[in-house]
């Protein structure tokens, strides 16, 4: 219980002091069935408060709170730690369904590392978009 008030207490004080306003952008098909026509919906729903990990700081956060196997150690790659209740109750985040937009830079979500209280999104900006 002590490890997870800890790490409740390190989310919040990095909320407090790199937390800002991130955009999560889903992209939706569907298919009608009875005339073949497709309709791509976007949907782009705000999370506030996310962390964007300075890179000086990922590997010594990582693994003070525990984490040791992730996905985003890859050169490249980044991590963004988002809290659970600041997830909007109408996104689902998945690996390749769509992208975060932060400081107005589109990136590819690579992989999403579920944990009790908060969510790390590994991220790779996508070649040429802003």
């Amino acid at each position: 219980m002590g490890n997870l008030n800890f790490i409740k207490d390190v989310i919040y004080g990095l909320k407090r002091d790199m937390g800002q306003t991130i955009y999560a952008g889903i992209n939706t098909v569907t298919t009608n069935v009875a005339t073949g026509a497709r309709t791509n919906v976007q949907t782009r729903l705000a999370i506030p408060n996310a962390i964007w990990l300075p890179l000086n700081l990922r590997r010594q956060f990582l693994q003070q709170v525990g984490i040791h196997k992730v996905a985003a150690l890859e050169a490249g790659n980044r991590e963004v730690l988002i809290d659970k209740k600041d997830i909007p109750s109408s996104l689902t985040l998945k690996n390749q369904t769509g992208y975060l937009e932060i400081n107005g830079k589109k990136t590819d979500i690579v992989a999403i590392e579920d944990y009790t209280h908060a969510l790390i999104v590994v991220v790779k900006q996508i070649d040429g978009m802003p």
